[in-house]
């Protein structure tokens, strides 16, 4: 994302340097986030779409680290907004 605007690769990971939160897991929670989003937003799009869509390897490691920060599994969350 840095070198297409010139900046050197390692120059967003030297920001997270003595935070709590790294440059990884700030990434995920914003694809879990945006995830979430999707599940209430597109229900008609299969929960391995939204995975895809959001860039999880696949739909088994999405739905375990959504558990993971939500507490609720992604049809859990898609159920829960009716």
């Amino acid at each position: 994302m840095l070198q297409h605007w010139g900046a050197p690769p390692g120059k967003l990971s030297r920001a997270f340097e003595g935070r709590s939160l790294t440059l990884n897991a700030a990434l995920r929670l914003m694809r879990l986030y945006k995830s979430r989003e999707l599940l209430r937003r597109k229900r008609h799009l299969p929960i391995a779409r939204i995975a895809a869509m959001v860039h999880f390897r696949n739909a088994k490691h999405f739905a375990t680290q959504f558990k993971k920060h939500f507490r609720c599994t992604p049809s859990e969350e898609r159920k829960g907004m009716k």
